[in-house]
């Protein structure tokens, strides 16, 4: 059994309430909702919130509903501690070894991506995530708040930029390396820059380049919402996730 597991809360902060504004016609949190229910591989749906109105989507759309503690400066934290408390939720009603974490806020996913990723994992059995494979990189790093360096220069296809805001994990593997993770957004953002080196490998499943956006404000959301009617939707609604 492969559940997946949506975590949307209802505090966000640069857009407010961005998880259930309409999206292409529907709520935000609505596509991922959707796109989890119509994989051929994912045999249940649940979504963790701190929110009502989250909550009553999450039920309309097909969903299991998790509510999550009430914890302090639910701002700052991680995805780490909503997802370990969403699986020991579902470790209680079903028996499972692998599961698929989807953030709403990455909503432009084809037909077919989720079970396009399961099928790596399974093939592998490492975790999968979703990148894209820009044509060239060119990096630059900023030494000052006025000045700059060349950081980074490529051609020949070798580095990858993170897409899709979702991924396949092992269970297992996934809590006994979260075992020590920071609980925060910021410390987990410093021990990544000191050791990231030493991550595991990772199947990574390819996307297209304008799989890459994530929704942070208005002008995310508005670009992504372009975005997904242009390339994936094609003026058929949702509809292109029940075929």
């Amino acid at each position: 059994m492969i559940p997946a597991i949506i975590i949307a809360r209802g505090g966000s902060v640069r857009l407010k309430r961005k998880n259930v504004l309409p999206f292409c016609g529907k709520p935000l949190v609505a596509w991922s909702l959707m796109q989890a229910r119509h994989s051929k591989l994912i045999d249940s749906v649940w979504l963790s919130t701190d929110d009502v109105e989250i909550a009553a989507k999450a039920h309309e759309y097909g969903s299991h509903v998790i509510i999550r503690p009430d914890w302090p400066d639910p701002d700052s934290m991680s995805a780490i501690p909503v997802i370990k408390h969403a699986l020991s939720t579902i470790e209680r009603q079903c028996i499972f070894d692998t599961f698929v974490v989807l953030l709403p806020t990455s909503p432009i996913r084809k037909p077919g991506d989720l079970d396009g990723m399961i099928e790596l994992y399974n093939k592998g059995t490492k975790d999968v995530i979703p990148l894209y494979n820009p044509k060239e990189t060119l990096v630059y790093k900023r030494v000052l708040p006025d000045l700059c360096s060349m950081y980074l220069f490529d051609k020949n296809y070798r580095y990858l930029t993170q897409a899709g805001g979702c991924s396949v994990h092992d269970k297992e593997g996934w809590l006994h390396s979260t075992e020590e993770a920071p609980d925060t957004d910021k410390k987990m953002d410093e021990s990544l820059e000191k050791n990231v080196d030493g991550v595991k490998l990772l199947h990574y499943y390819p996307l297209e380049w304008y799989q890459q956006f994530d929704i942070d404000d208005k002008d995310d959301f508005e670009l992504c919402e372009i975005l997904m009617e242009r390339y994936v939707l094609k003026g058929r609604g949702a509809e292109v996730y029940e075929r």
